[in-house]
């Protein structure tokens, strides 16, 4: 008889192959063999199912998942909020995110920057702000907490929250760097500021700041 590890590496490769409803046959016969599914197999399916935008679907899974006693992980939050995220599904993210600490799930710095990106990308800015806030208190690398957080704001070309966001940091007595500053000119373009871009060019050229990303 199939154990877990045969089942999920199908239901993966049936996932990687497209065949979404094969592989959530193959999850219901694996169920009805009297074979518990694993947080890896669970896993698959969140992976596959995020790829189409399943999210309801995914949800599902989430609680089948816990109704089997089997766990979710930092890879399925992660998964998760990931692909509420990048398809700007709001009210997904939130429900992911509080779902998680019901779960007594506590964040790490992974978790922190995909909620800061997903927020950012969702539109949100005042609960990225309060992802960032709390980012921040964390024992986590501060310049990568803040470049996630400008990351978001670029993609949707708020260079006025972007400027905010410059402005905190270096009133807290952090040096932005070369990503920092790639970040904000992308801002800057995406949001048509075309004074900033010349702004930071002029910085560039006058030498007070050395992108290798420019060299």
């Amino acid at each position: 008889m199939p154990n877990a590890v045969t089942y999920t590496t199908v239901i993966d490769a049936y996932g990687k192959a497209g065949k979404e409803e094969k592989a959530l046959g193959l999850l219901e016969q694996m169920k009805k063999s009297g074979c518990v599914p694993n947080v890896c197999t669970y896993n698959s399916i969140l992976g596959m199912l995020g790829k189409k935008s399943r999210i309801e679907e995914m949800m599902k899974i989430i609680s089948d998942m816990k109704s089997n006693g089997c766990t979710p992980n930092r890879v399925t939050w992660n998964t998760m909020l990931a692909m509420c995220g990048n398809r700007g599904m709001h009210k997904y993210v939130n429900r992911v995110f509080h779902e998680m600490k019901n779960c007594g799930f506590e964040p790490d710095r992974d978790t922190f920057n995909t909620l800061i990106s997903a927020y950012g990308r969702c539109g949100p800015q005042i609960n990225a702000g309060k992802m960032h806030d709390e980012r921040l208190k964390q024992d986590f690398h501060v310049s990568q907490t803040y470049n996630s957080f400008l990351n978001a704001l670029a993609r949707r070309g708020d260079w006025r929250a972007a400027e905010s966001v410059i402005l905190d940091m270096r009133n807290k007595g952090f040096k932005p760097n070369e990503t920092t500053y790639s970040l904000m000119l992308h801002s800057y373009s995406k949001g048509g500021n075309i004074r900033g871009v010349e702004r930071i060019a002029k910085e560039i050229y006058d030498g007070h700041i050395f992108p290798s990303w420019m060299l």
